[in-house]
């Protein structure tokens, strides 16, 4: 008993719930069964690009450039679906190649050159935020485009759960096996742990980053296409901001950002604090403003609980002076 309570998830679940007592204390519309199943729905873009931003953070990197990668595969596929009559499967194939080789890329600079992951991930950021609205013009792909299939896609449901968060609960398992289960997971592990140990080990660094980088890509062309089957319109100026949100989930959940550890129970909790911030927000009639600024101050807190923790941990072992 006494272990659960250390775990930082054991805090974060007792701050959940009273966030929800506190919002549906002012609205009972947050706990109703359609507002749950909503928030579930439309947070799946979130939820999947924070499993990826796991595993990348774990490894001791970043990826700032994914609200980047979104628009990018969200304006392709919008296109092919809308102008050339792509179906699912072919807008799925197009959403993950996309996302495949712009991670390939992140993670063959990361691990080839040894550059640090936020320089190589902005710099793919800019790269593609400009080409991107160079080619479109930052046009939008409006809703009466789009076809009845993804319509009714969207809307599919499986014992009474959408469509969307049942592709994110197979995401989750996914990477909850990937990490608990395989090589590449212990090397993930081991390499945001201690870089230089795990060359010494005999981990393959360079195809290890570039395996994180490559999944995260596939992960946000999986996400992309969900997210696109609720809003059914391209809007490539609505995701501004979605990787503060996706960081922050993962960080409040417990991942340390200097790498090596984080959980995907953590991670799962963190996106859940981040969707009831914002919705609890506009449920209480705030200004929607404030919803950086309260999960600004959470990535602050989260970090620097995580600080203090390491150096009272580093006070607790003995030191030993030879002369």
């Amino acid at each position: 008993m006494g272990v659960i309570f250390k775990r930082k998830e054991t805090g974060l679940v007792i701050i959940i719930i009273c966030l929800i007592v506190l919002i549906n204390s002012i609205n009972n519309v947050f706990f109703s069964p359609e507002n749950i199943l909503n928030l579930l729905r439309n947070n799946s873009l979130i939820m999947i690009g924070a499993l990826g931003m796991t595993m990348v953070i774990i490894s001791g990197g970043i990826d700032v450039s994914i609200a980047a990668v979104v628009m990018t595969i969200m304006m392709v596929v919008g296109r092919c679906i809308a102008y050339l009559g792509f179906n699912l499967f072919g807008a799925f194939a197009v959403a993950i190649l996309i996302g495949l080789g712009i991670g390939l890329a992140n993670g063959w600079l990361i691990g080839k050159s040894k550059l640090p992951a936020i320089v190589v991930t902005l710099g793919t950021l800019n790269i593609i935020r400009g080409l991107l609205f160079l080619i479109t013009g930052g046009q939008w792909v409006n809703r009466a485009l789009m076809p009845e299939w993804l319509t009714d896609f969207g809307n599919f449901t499986v014992f009474g759960l959408p469509i969307q968060t049942i592709i994110t609960i197979g995401m989750v398992a996914l990477v909850w096996f990937i990490l608990r289960y395989t090589l590449v997971g212990r090397s993930t592990f081991a390499i945001g742990g201690n870089f230089e140990s795990a060359e010494r080990a005999g981990i393959n660094v360079e195809r290890t980053m570039l395996f994180i980088y490559a999944f995260m890509g596939v992960l946000t062309g999986i996400a992309t296409v969900t997210q696109l089957s609720i809003v059914k319109m391209v809007d490539p100026y609505s995701y501004n901001g979605l990787e503060l949100q996706i960081i922050a989930a993962v960080v409040v959940g417990g991942a340390r950002i200097t790498g090596g550890r984080a959980t995907i129970l953590g991670t799962v909790l963190g996106v859940l604090f981040v969707t009831i911030v914002n919705n609890g927000l506009v449920l209480m009639h705030i200004s929607s403003f404030w919803q950086n600024a309260v999960i600004g101050a959470a990535i602050l807190i989260a970090v620097s609980v995580d600080a203090i923790s390491i150096k009272n941990a580093k006070k607790r072992i003995p030191s030993v002076e030879i002369y």
